[in-house]
């Protein structure tokens, strides 16, 4: 009889701690989502800046002017070591929302091509500043909270803003086809975005009021921060150092490829839409990748290099076809290959991730904490790599 009435506790008991790990896994797939929102943004409307600017790289002129910035400023929070993330997180979501709603202002208001390349990449390149302080702040919360759980959701949200701006943008371009309506449609696509990060920073405040360990741990109490150059730290990297670079090694190899050698083709039977569809290709795909680690996770931290070590292959995949070496028919070959290429980057790269994070030899809460900030730096030092890569990557032939 004691047992029986004893039941109906655990059991609420047990939904409350379900309840509560679903609304921690929202919070950082939000956070997730809005770290990488505007990167995505912006390569999902490459079509809207070659229209405006004339451009037939600014596919990876784009991806240069955000990730540059963004890779150097991952590696400045590094040194810096923010204790506050409440305030970082908050200060990045705000700063991203007002700059994706000035953007706007180069469509609509009549400029030279000129002020509008060199206004919109200025706004491109804060962009990047913003979603660093972001991603490594987000990412460095999900790992101190739940090192598997919640970075596994933080990183299904980085491929789920993928899917949102594909999504956002096809609804604006067939909704607004027309070449007179391509800057009514980039206006409504990057107003929409800023209303998302603007409900993803009432929910984490709600979160920080009503969660008491998660405000804990985005602001703990003051602390002696320790030198990245002392013991602890070198630790810290004797311990990752081989998940850290299957994580710049995975990043360099997407981002040299992708979206600027991919979407460059000169003509095809899809026209306007081939880099539309290219991007939305890759952000459904990275999206499904980034999600599976949460249901699985394989290979171990011993061997997660070798998948991505594999994907050195998309090199010769993508160049024999755009270079025309063999006729496999464009675009549909990358439009194939873009599903794999996609999968294998969110999967891989958010294995690679949790492995890092959670690895159990980290011992000490500042190991975990400087690990927090290492993996997201490994994911921007090869996109940093990845855009002096695109120099050497040859114009497409198709």
């Amino acid at each position: 009889m004691e047992n029986l009435a004893a039941q109906p506790l655990i059991s609420e008991d047990s939904n409350v701690s379900a309840m509560q790990s679903k609304s921690y896994s929202f919070l950082f797939l939000l956070l997730g989502n809005g770290s990488l929102l505007a990167f995505n943004l912006i390569i999902n409307a490459i079509d809207i800046y070659a229209s405006l600017t004339k451009k037939d790289d600014i596919g990876a002129i784009l991806n240069r002017f955000y990730n540059i910035p963004c890779s150097l400023m991952s590696l400045l929070i590094i040194f810096l070591d923010p204790r506050n993330l409440k305030y970082c997180i908050s200060i990045a979501l705000l700063a991203i929302t007002v700059i994706l709603s000035f953007l706007p202002i180069f469509l609509l208001v009549e400029m030279s091509e000129n002020a509008v390349y060199w206004g919109t990449m200025t706004l491109v390149m804060l962009t990047g500043i913003f979603s660093a302080l972001l991603f490594s702040s987000g990412f460095n919360l999900a790992a101190q909270v739940n090192p598997e759980k919640s970075t596994a959701a933080f990183s299904s949200g980085n491929g789920c803003c993928g899917v949102l701006a594909a999504i956002l943008r096809i609804i604006t371009k067939a909704v607004l086809n027309k070449e007179s309506q391509l800057k009514i449609s980039g206006t409504f696509y990057f107003l929409l975005a800023a209303l998302i990060m603007i409900l993803t920073f009432v929910y984490f405040l709600y979160m920080l009021k009503k969660e008491t360990d998660i405000s804990s741990k985005a602001n703990p109490p003051p602390q002696p921060k320790t030198s990245f150059f002392g013991p602890q730290s070198l630790a810290t990297i004797k311990v990752i150092w081989v998940l850290w670079s299957s994580v710049f090694l995975n990043f360099l190899i997407t981002l040299t490829i992708f979206p600027g050698y991919v979407s460059r083709t000169k003509s095809t039977p899809a026209g306007t839409w081939t880099s539309v569809i290219v991007t939305a290709t890759f952000c459904v795909f990275d999206w499904v990748g980034r999600a599976l680690p949460s249901k699985f996770i394989f290979p171990t931290a011993r061997y997660a290099w070798i998948p991505i070590f594999a994907r050195l292959l998309f090199f010769l995949i993508f160049i024999i076809s755009l270079q025309n070496v063999i006729n496999l028919g464009e675009p549909w070959w990358t439009f194939i290959w873009m599903c794999p290429f996609a999968l294998t980057n969110g999967y891989s790269g958010t294995v690679a991730m949790i492995h890092g994070s959670g690895h159990p030899n980290l011992v000490t809460e500042d190991m975990k904490r400087t690990a927090g900030f290492l993996m997201p730096f490994a994911v921007n030092a090869g996109i940093l790599v990845a855009m002096g890569m695109t120099y050497a990557m040859p114009d497409p032939k198709v």
